[in-house]
């Protein structure tokens, strides 16, 4: 008998009462669920990993320099390494950032930034995975995680996972603070004791990790488990105490306590939680911002009160007030983490919280948020929430790609000019604004690339090539002194702005090449970006301005500028500006 005519059989003994189409055609469409719905939520999974490979470079980036600093310390002794590993970076003990660059290192022998990133996506998906975990403590239907996946793979995150040191941060921080949690449930009570090291991990990310201890202990007190949180409190107190030993704040933290640091503080708290708002627009940033923030925690609070009243509601299931499952303490949980960057960060301006590199917060506690109500709707009207969040992730997902292309391509550019800006100079343009730039032997591990050949930069930089595409008025140069949004910077910021721009030029890789008059053969590159307000699908209105800006650290002398630009395999170069005073 034929394998065909087996399952054939098998599905009629299982449902004899249906003709034999009607149950091959169910079993059919049960297997394409099986199959089709992990396969659909991988699709972004696979399609942001190919947009970190298509963006990555092997090059360092302000903080990388911590990883460079340990890999040249990595031929100590052995007691000497271990602190390093463990030691201070800013107000974190980066030790997963500092073995992110280190296990490549140890393979290959050389430091790849490249590398170290593409790995780091395996962070990303360790995050994925433990929100999954949250959700399948509640619903087992695959589809409602479908908004998670489109919302947490996509460029929201973008700069975390172009960075050496953060794809190996704020991610993590947050994938092994709902591990630990996870191993504290009750129905898990056996396995309590893997909390520990996962908490120990998360705080080896970034400082916000260590929220997890004090999360944790109270989450244990709320279940009633007074022993095991007597132990949890033990290890609280000693890991604690070991961790801070040695431990001073660093410059970048600032602390006030008087009432305009309280407001400045509430602000920034609200902004942080609604920062995945600025997706829609930078123009509206801070106030989309806010008003998203705000709806999640009185939406959040409003749910509390009404089950600390006792009232019912047709579409919600009833909670005791303090009955606090996994959702709602991984929600929890990451408030705590934005909370604890709002108090280090306010007062540098509330618009700091809503720097691209938090994003990672705000978007996992919209997901976590997203969760906890979907969790407290009944079954049958839980389709209505996850159609409505379906919708909105796809757009805001498949929206960040068209958003955040010209940020990365910048951000992508800024990185190529400096390989060879240090190679050639010595110095950083688009890095390095607060601190003096490392000295070369310090590199002595890593060889910058060079993305252009020697005759590229030749061409760049000749003078030849008169042909002009800009009128003089349409060349802007700018000097910032004493700004707050530049007030941490130890050099001016030089701005330029090129107006008019025609459309022969391709904007997506375009430099300006800065020569000396005086010194031929010194020359400088800087990366321009398109600039103009865009809304949602709308481009930007009138013509093209190509703006870009460097600290002053070039010698103050004329440089003859030329535009210049890749399009395909060519590059192009055009004057724009000859005996500019700098």
């Amino acid at each position: 008998m034929s394998v065909n005519w087996i399952f054939y059989i098998s599905l009629l003994e299982k449902n004899t009462t249906l003709p034999l189409e009607e149950i091959v055609k169910m079993e059919k469409l049960k297997c394409l669920r099986f199959i089709g719905m992990p396969l659909l939520l991988l699709c972004p999974v696979l399609l942001f990993y190919i947009y970190i490979w298509q963006y990555a470079v092997n090059i360092p980036y302000m903080d990388d320099a911590d990883l460079v600093d340990v890999v040249n310390h990595s031929q100590s002794g052995f007691r000497e390494f271990l602190a390093i590993l463990f030691r201070q970076q800013n107000d974190h003990r980066v030790f997963f950032s500092r073995l992110g660059v280190l296990i490549p290192f140890w393979i290959t022998g050389s430091i790849d930034f490249r590398l170290t990133i593409l790995v780091g996506y395996i962070n990303l998906i360790g995050l994925g995975y433990s929100i999954f975990l949250v959700f399948r403590s509640f619903e087992p239907r695959l589809w409602y995680f479908l908004p998670v996946s489109l919302l947490l793979f996509s460029p929201i995150v973008y700069q975390v996972h172009l960075w050496s040191i953060t794809a190996y941060q704020y991610t993590l921080s947050i994938a092994f603070s709902i591990g630990a949690l996870y191993f504290l449930q009750k129905d898990l009570s056996r396995w309590w004791s893997l909390s520990i090291p996962f908490s120990m991990a998360a705080s080896l990310t970034n400082l916000d990790g260590l929220g997890t201890l004090p999360v944790a202990f109270i989450w244990l007190l709320l279940q009633g488990r007074r022993r095991v949180a007597g132990y949890y409190l033990i290890f609280l107190l000693a890991y604690g105490t070991l961790f801070f030993v040695d431990f001073k704040l660093s410059g970048a933290s600032q602390l006030s306590f008087g009432m305009e640091g309280w407001l400045s503080l509430f602000k920034s708290i609200v902004a942080i939680t609604g920062s995945l708002g600025k997706v829609i627009s930078d123009t509206y940033a801070l106030s989309l911002a806010m008003i998203l923030g705000a709806a999640i925690l009185l939406l959040y609070l409003s749910l509390k009160i009404w089950d600390l009243m006792g009232s019912n509601l047709a579409i919600l299931s009833k909670r005791n007030f303090l009955e606090i499952d996994l959702v709602e303490i991984c929600f929890l949980r990451v408030l705590a983490s934005a909370a604890m960057i709002a108090i280090g960060r306010h007062m540098d301006g509330i618009e700091n919280m809503l720097a691209i590199r938090f994003q990672i917060y705000s978007v996992s506690l919209v997901i976590l948020f997203y969760l906890y109500i979907l969790s407290r709707v009944e079954l049958g009207r839980r389709v209505y929430v996850g159609s409505l969040t379906l919708g909105i992730a796809m757009f805001i997902g498949g929206y960040s790609y068209l958003k955040y292309s010209s940020a990365v391509d910048y951000y992508r550019a800024g990185l190529v000019a400096d390989s060879y800006n240090f190679t050639a100079r010595k110095l950083f343009l688009h890095q390095y604004f607060n601190l003096p730039d490392p000295q070369p032997w310090f590199y002595g591990h890593y060889r910058f690339p060079a993305y252009y050949n020697t005759a590229v930069f030749e061409k760049w930089s000749r003078e030849e090539d008169t042909m002009r595409v800009l009128r003089k008025e349409d060349l802007k140069i700018v000097k910032i002194q004493n700004e707050a949004q530049y007030k941490h910077y130890i050099y001016p910021v030089l701005q330029f702005g090129l107006e008019n721009i025609p459309d022969s030029v391709h904007t997506k890789e375009a430099y300006l090449m800065l020569t000396s008059t005086t010194q031929k053969q010194e020359s400088y590159l800087m990366a321009l970006r398109p600039e103009g307000p865009r809304i949602l699908f709308w481009g930007r209105e009138g013509t093209v301005k190509l703006v870009g800006e460097i600290p002053d650290k070039i010698p103050s002398t004329a440089y003859n500028l030329n535009l210049c630009w890749k399009a395909g395999d060519s590059t192009y170069v055009r004057a724009v500006g000859r005996n500019v005073s700098l």
